[in-house]
């Protein structure tokens, strides 16, 4: 059986690089793509666990909306009514 030479291998490649900057766009590198696909799971495993341990959180422990954002609130309408 022969080997594929070396303009089919070419063709190969650049179809695969056609077919990444499809998905990701002109300029982006497949080691790009990959880090930032692995770097955005990692993000949302983080978000997920941090609302799970929020979810735990028992009622008596929550916070009063108004009174956490009382201050917030007074210096916006403060920089409103300038």
């Amino acid at each position: 059986m022969a080997k594929p030479s070396a303009p089919a291998l070419g063709f190969v490649m650049r179809d695969n690089r056609s077919s990444l900057e499809e998905e990701t766009g002109p300029g982006v590198s497949a080691e790009t793509a990959i880090r930032d696909e692995e770097e955005r799971e990692q993000a949302l495993m983080a978000m997920a666990d941090e609302i799970r341990a929020r979810a735990q959180t028992p009622r008596s422990e929550f916070l009063d909306g108004d009174r956490v954002f009382s201050a917030a609130r007074a210096r916006l309408q403060a920089m409103r009514g300038r």
